[in-house]
């Protein structure tokens, strides 16, 4: 089974489903260089980047 990472921003709201980590890394940079905070769940963690 692939892992599914969800990402999400501080209100909550659902920014984007990846199911690969290089996808999602591009996405997470992208997102984070202006200081802004997001949350990654995935099936078996949570994962916080401030």
């Amino acid at each position: 089974m692939e892992e599914e990472y969800l990402v999400y921003d501080d209100d909550g709201s659902l920014l984007g489903k990846f199911s690969d980590v290089d996808s999602l890394y591009s996405f997470v940079l992208e997102k984070t260089k202006d200081g802004k905070k997001v949350k990654i769940k995935s099936h078996s963690k949570v994962y916080f980047l401030l």
